[in-house]
């Protein structure tokens, strides 16, 4: 009886534990992704090799469930800056969308990118409120002043943003 029951909590722990691992996964293998394709945007409006070559600075999750299907989603907040000068303009911010099944994996589906800093809260009907500061044309280096303010949802299987 005692080792059925070990047995049981060990294989419990370890699942859930794997099925972590894979959304560890993806999100890693997301920002792999995020990180080369900001380099090659920076690259193509490089005049000479020294471009800008990013890496992530910070990394938030929160848990929602975006698509109001009963199951708990995840959305990841990538925000990547240059590595060896960051600063406002060199910043760049990733929302990406994991929506989850009924198995407790979960399965990317889309994802938008801001310019300089983007942050994320969640209300209580489930929606994801974006502020995302950007530049004035009179705005200084270091000083984003530009607040955008809009909405994430789920449509037909793509994330759409709405003021």
């Amino acid at each position: 009886m005692k080792k059925s029951i070990l047995l049981a909590a060990f294989f419990i722990f370890f699942t859930a534990r794997a099925e972590a691992t894979t959304l560890q996964q993806q999100i890693n293998n997301r920002i792999q992704v995020s990180i080369k394709n900001l380099n090659l945007e920076s690259k193509k409006y490089a005049t000479d090799s020294d471009y800008f070559k990013f890496s992530l600075k910070s990394k938030e999750v929160i848990t929602v469930d975006i698509n109001h299907d009963g199951i708990k989603d995840k959305i990841i907040v990538l925000n990547f800056c240059e590595e060896t000068n960051c600063h406002p303009t060199t910043m760049s911010s990733e929302v990406a969308v994991f929506i989850g099944k009924k198995d407790q994996k979960f399965n990317f589906l889309d994802s938008k990118y801001f310019a300089v800093t983007a942050s994320i809260q969640k209300d209580k009907k489930g929606h994801i409120n974006v502020h995302q500061y950007d530049y004035f044309e009179d705005d200084g280096h270091c000083c984003p002043s530009r607040l955008t303010k809009f909405n994430l949802t789920v449509k037909n299987g793509k994330l759409i943003s709405s003021k």
